[in-house]
């Protein structure tokens, strides 16, 4: 499958899954209170770092893996076995103490809940990451659509019927169940692979960095939460997650579309061209940074300006609190948005230590400003997490501009129409916004106006996404001529 029609995919499935969680999270706001929602995200946290040790980086090995063979895969699906089911004993025996830890024991019944998933995800990790290695991307959207459905269907009757956090709990049981049997079902394109002898050595090298690498980059992302939780309370956690989910809607819009493509798309290139990362890796990377500035960046200006209207429309009047959140936390994430491919770039090409070093950087130095920060409430901890970024930027150019070899200049270049772009977009947002009306009635303008702006100036600073439009508008256009 090519790049534009794995996109085309990928931006499918993302935007359909978009939709599902959009209603889902509409419903399942008003069904249950800020308190349960945080009783969840205290346990996701716990889940997630389980997670880690879950997965093993053994789906990312299978699909980077230059010289994969059937007795390394064999050892994957072992390894894979071994970890899930020692997660799930850990999770369950622990389960208790977290919940003490936190002082709060529905955790305890969320966190076991979710074990079960960790007993059925194995029975399919090792077939999906083959088909992300063989770029089956339309099976992959089949099993994600069919997983949101049965999560949101199951978690919204639950919720209905009074099962109030444990509903969030089952919903994504649910998830795992349809999840395996559709790789079941969708696992037919298996790759022609060498006997190869059984080997766990590679598995488990790759693996514990991968591992590491995710446990860093999961302690950088729950670390808000975890403080939150501490200091300040359940609902200082539920009111600062839904503004963090609002800035993920962009990771679900665009940059998961991107992502779930970019890392097998360019690891199969550096298994057919040895010569790809000296001779092209740089202008198709620079193209990809400048698509998903573009996007990004327009996104967080509509969503920063539009939020004092689109946080109660979509959560109730009893999530106010975080349209301060949103606010600051779309300035702080827009200095990282040219760095999001860097990571799936030295995983692609074995620099996986270099992606482990800046994670560790990332951590050291969110830590400090988030530590200082949290005493003063959450909207100081915001701002904290946007001056780290800040700085955090400087790191990931110098990575960038040693691995791809891209130049200030060069990164300048590429992501100044995105800039101008998303200028005009917050200056048509913000005019509009001036317009007295009731907050449906203006997010609706404001997301027209901001769609013209944002296609206006595409063509008029000449972004590379105009020839892009103008290819789409081609074929359509060649498709009705007799």
């Amino acid at each position: 499958m090519n790049v534009r029609r794995s996109l085309l995919v990928s931006f499918s499935s993302a935007y359909a899954l978009l939709i599902i969680q959009f209603i889902a999270s509409l419903i399942m706001a008003r069904l249950l209170t800020p308190a349960e929602f945080g009783v969840f995200s205290i346990s996701i946290i716990v889940i997630n770092l389980a997670n880690l040790l879950r997965n093993f980086g053994i789906a990312t090995y299978i699909v980077q893996e230059r010289n994969l063979t059937k007795g390394r895969l064999k050892a994957a699906t072992l390894a894979n076995y071994l970890f899930c089911w020692t997660a799930a004993i850990l999770l369950w025996f622990s389960a208790d103490t977290v919940a003490s830890f936190f002082d709060e024991a529905g955790v305890s019944k969320v966190i076991r809940a979710l074990t079960i998933s960790f007993l059925l995800l194995p029975l399919g990790m090792t077939k999906m990451a083959l088909m992300r290695r063989t770029l089956c991307f339309d099976h992959i959207a089949i099993i994600h659509l069919g997983s949101a459905l049965a999560s949101t269907i199951g978690g919204i009757l639950l919720a209905y019927y009074g099962f109030g956090y444990m509903a969030l709990a089952w919903s994504n049981v649910f998830a795992s169940i349809v999840t395996v049997l559709l790789i079941w079902k969708l696992n037919t394109n298996q790759p022609d692979l060498e006997q190869g002898s059984f080997e766990l050595k590679p598995v488990f090298y790759f693996g514990g960095l991968s591992t590491l690498n995710s446990l860093i980059q999961e302690s950088n992302k729950r670390m808000p939460d975890l403080l939150l939780g501490r200091t300040a309370g359940i609902e200082a956690v539920a009111f600062f997650g839904r503004a963090m989910g609002l800035i993920e809607l962009f990771n679900q819009m665009v940059l998961k579309a991107v992502l779930n493509i970019a890392m097998p798309h360019f690891s199969a290139r550096a298994r057919s061209d040895h010569n790809y990362q000296r001779n092209s890796l740089k202008s198709d990377y620079l193209l990809a940074v400048s698509h998903i500035t573009l996007f990004g960046w327009s996104f967080l200006c509509l969503l920063g300006v539009s939020a004092p209207d689109l946080v109660p429309i979509m959560y109730g009047d009893q999530w106010f609190a975080s349209i301060d959140l949103v606010q600051i936390l779309c300035i702080g994430e827009a200095f990282l948005i040219p760095f999001y491919l860097q990571s799936q770039v030295l995983i692609a090409f074995g620099n996986i230590a270099i992606d482990i070093k800046f994670s560790i950087l990332t951590l050291t130095v969110r830590a400090p400003f988030l530590i200082a920060t949290v005493f003063y409430g959450s909207e100081f901890l915001a701002m904290g997490f946007g001056i780290a970024n800040f700085l955090l930027m400087f790191a990931a150019y110098r990575i960038t501009k040693k691995i791809i070899g891209c130049s200030i200049k060069q990164i300048w270049i590429s992501v100044k129409p995105s800039l101008l772009v998303a200028s005009c977009v917050m200056i048509g947002i913000a005019l509009v916004s001036q317009i007295e009306s009731t907050g449906m009635v203006r997010l609706i303008t404001q997301f027209i106006t901001a769609s013209f702006f944002w296609i206006a100036g595409i063509f008029v600073f000449r972004h590379p996404m105009g020839q892009e439009i103008k290819n789409i508008v081609n074929r359509i256009a060649g498709r009705f001529r007799f």
